[in-house]
C-alpha cells in the first residue's frame, strides 16, 4: 500500500515518537510510507520512502494567533495530497487535513481552552475556534485515541465545537522494551522525571518535593527551541539533591531508566504520556497524579502504580514507592506487556485494514 503520514519534526515529543513508530511498523510490513512535514524537520525520525517538506515551522513559544494563521495558510497545500491508499494525520490541530485515520495523542484541537482538570475553562476562546470553522473538516471522521480518558475529553471538545459523527478507536500507545533487564540493580532512592523540559510539564513541582525530602531527583529531557529560559530557571532554582540532564542521548537515557527505582509524573491533565510507559518498561514504580489518562488508563487507578493528590501526598507516596517489595516491583514491571510494540502493531494494522475496506464500500 501507498500511505501518507503528516507530522512536524521541529521538536522532540510524544507525537514525533509516535509518528516514527507508526512509519517503522508500516514500512516493515511492506508498505510505501511518505511523510508530509515542516520546512526544516530538524528532529526527523522514522522510515519513509519520500519526505515532502513545506513552508510550515513551529516554535514552543509561538502564540496561538500565529499558530492559527500558519495552520490556515498550510491547509491549502495539504488539500492537494492525493493518490494514496491510506492517509494518517498525526497532528490534526495544525495539519488541517481529514485523514483516513487521525491520531489524537492529546486533545490538541482545543488544548488552550482546557483547565488542569480537563474541563472547558476558556469558553470565549472556544467560541472563537468554533466560529472559525477550521475543524469542521473532521465531521464524520475516524480518530485513534490511546485511552478512555482521551476519548471522554475529546468527545466533550468535539461536541462543544459542533463536530459530529466521530468514530473513536482505542489502542494504547506502544513503548520499546529494554532487553536483558535486572530489577535488582535499581536505586530505590532515585526518582526520575523524564520528558520535554518546558513549563507545561510542571517541573517546578519536582523542585518543591525535593526540598522537602532526602530522595535523589533527576530531571532529564529535551530542551526544544523556545524553552531555554525555563531550563535556566530550573537550573538556578534546583536544590542539591536535584540533577538536571539536558538533551540526553539514547545511551544516557537508557542508563537513567535502568538505574532509577521510581518514575515521577507531575502534570495532572495528561492523556497518555509515553515517558510513564517507558518508566514501567524499565521496572520503575510510577508515581502519578490521581487524574487524567495517566491515572485512569496507564496505572489503572492504582493497580499498576501509585497515585497522589498534592505535593505533600506526593512526597509521602515517593517514600512508599522507595520501600516497595521486589514482588510489587515485579508486578509493575510485568504489566508492561500491555504496551508492547507487537500488540500495538497488530491492532493498528487490523484497524487500517478495516478502515480501507470501509473506504472501498
Amino acid at each position: 500500500m501507498k500511505i501518507a503520514i503528516m507530522e512536524e519534526f521541529t521538536r522532540i515529543g510524544g507525537g514525533q515518537t509516535m509518528a516514527a513508530t507508526i512509519s517503522e511498523i508500516l514500512s516493515k510490513s511492506g508498505n510505501s510510507v511518505d511523510l508530509y512535514t515542516d520546512k526544516d524537520h530538524f528532529f526527523l525520525s522514522g522510515e519513509y520512502s519520500n519526505i515532502f517538506g513545506s513552508n510550515f515551522s513551529f516554535n514552543e513559544n509561538m502564540g496561538a494567533p500565529i499558530i492559527f494563521l500558519k495552520a490556515v495558510m498550510f491547509k491549502r497545500k495539504l488539500s492537494k495530497i492525493k493518490g494514496y491508499d491510506f492517509t494518517i494525520n498525526n497532528h490534526p490541530n495544525i495539519f488541517l487535513y481529514k485523514g483516513d485515520l487521525n491520531m489524537m495523542h492529546t486533545v490538541s484541537l482545543a488544548e488552550p481552552v482546557l483547565g488542569e482538570n480537563g474541563n472547558i475553562e476558556k469558553p470565549a476562546l472556544l467560541k472563537f475556534i468554533k466560529c472559525t470553522g477550521i475543524y469542521k473538516i473532521y465531521n464524520n471522521s475516524d480518530f485513534w485515541v490511546p485511552g478512555n480518558y482521551n476519548k471522554i475529553v475529546s468527545e466533550r471538545i468535539f461536541r462543544a465545537l459542533g463536530i459530529g459523527s466521530i468514530r473513536y478507536h482505542i489502542i494504547p500507545l506502544p513503548v520499546k522494551m529494554p532487553e536483558r533487564f535486572d530489577l535488582s540493580n535499581k536505586k530505590m532512592n532515585q526518582v526520575l522525571i523524564f520528558g520535554r523540559i518546558n513549563v507545561e510539564k510542571k517541573l517546578e513541582i519536582a523542585l518543591e518535593m525535593a526540598r522537602k525530602c532526602s530522595l535523589r531527583f533527576i530531571i532529564a529531557g529535551a530542551v526544544n527551541p523556545g524553552n531555554e529560559s525555563y531550563y535556566r530557571y530550573l537550573i538556578s532554582s534546583a536544590p542539591e539533591n536535584v540533577s538536571i540532564v539536558k538533551n540526553p542521548d539514547e545511551s544516557t537515557k537508557h542508563k537513567l531508566f535502568c538505574e532509577s527505582g521510581i518514575f515521577l509524573h507531575l502534570r495532572r491533565r495528561e492523556n497518555f504520556p509515553i515517558s510513564v510507559l517507558e518508566g514501567i518498561a524499565y521496572g520503575c514504580i510510577p508515581v502519578v497524579p490521581k487524574f487524567g489518562g495517566t491515572w485512569e488508563d496507564i496505572v489503572s487507578k492504582g493497580r499498576y502504580g501509585i497515585g497522589y493528590e498534592s505535593v505533600d501526598d506526593g512526597i509521602e507516596q515517593l517514600h512508599v514507592a522507595s520501600g516497595s517489595s521486589i514482588e510489587y516491583r515485579k508486578t509493575m514491571f510485568e504489566s508492561r506487556i500491555r504496551f508492547s510494540e507487537k500488540e500495538f502493531s497488530d491492532k493498528l494494522q487490523i484497524l487500517i485494514g478495516d478502515l480501507i475496506e470501509n473506504i472501498k464500500r
